[in-house]
């Protein structure tokens, strides 16, 4: 079913109340410009070297004993009352 005028019309005053005028001018540069980007990006192909996704040791986890190793000094603590 294609729409006729008088509903794309009441569509888009609808539109302009809820985003304003302002608000749909810089979507439709956004869609404009992600479309091309789109394009460009088929154009390239696979041109690109690979993303390497392999994970990598952080060195902001947590150390602790290796396995099989116990505490050191954790179960011979005196606990003072």
């Amino acid at each position: 079913m294609i729409p006729n005028i008088s509903e794309i019309v009441i569509i888009l005053i609808i539109l302009f109340l809820v985003f304003g005028i302002g608000k749909l001018g810089n979507l439709g540069a956004t869609a404009k410009q992600a479309k091309a980007n789109f394009k460009k990006g088929l154009e390239s192909g696979d041109r690109e070297d690979p993303i390497d996704i392999t994970p990598r040791a952080d060195k902001t986890q947590a150390t602790g004993p290796k396995p099989g190793t116990q505490n050191p000094g954790v179960e011979d603590a005196e606990i003072e009352e």
